[in-house]
């Protein structure tokens, strides 16, 4: 697995768009074009990342065409427990 970033997703669009006025926030066309380019060098696809608090698109995650898998002789097993976000409020 590996991420891409929104920024970066912004630059594979405005470099492949010259003609058009620069993006500056992740849109679907964006996430489509950025999919696209994943399958194209050879990504079995790419799943959206969204941010915690704001909902808003951070990046993508390239997939893999086959899965890998971690056995439990390569790595410890550790039990985590979920912890619901705190949100400061001013």
């Amino acid at each position: 697995m590996l991420a891409i970033d929104a920024a970066r997703m912004l630059v594979h669009w405005n470099q492949s768009h010259p003609d058009k006025k620069p993006a500056q926030r992740v849109t679907d066309k964006i996430v489509k074009h950025t999919g696209q380019l994943a399958v194209d060098a050879g990504w079995a696809g790419a799943a959206v990342v969204k941010d915690a608090i704001s909902g808003h698109t951070s990046g993508m995650v390239l997939l893999r065409q086959k899965k890998t898998t971690i056995t439990p002789d390569i790595i410890e097993g550790v039990a985590v427990v979920q912890k619901p976000l705190k949100i400061k409020k001013d």
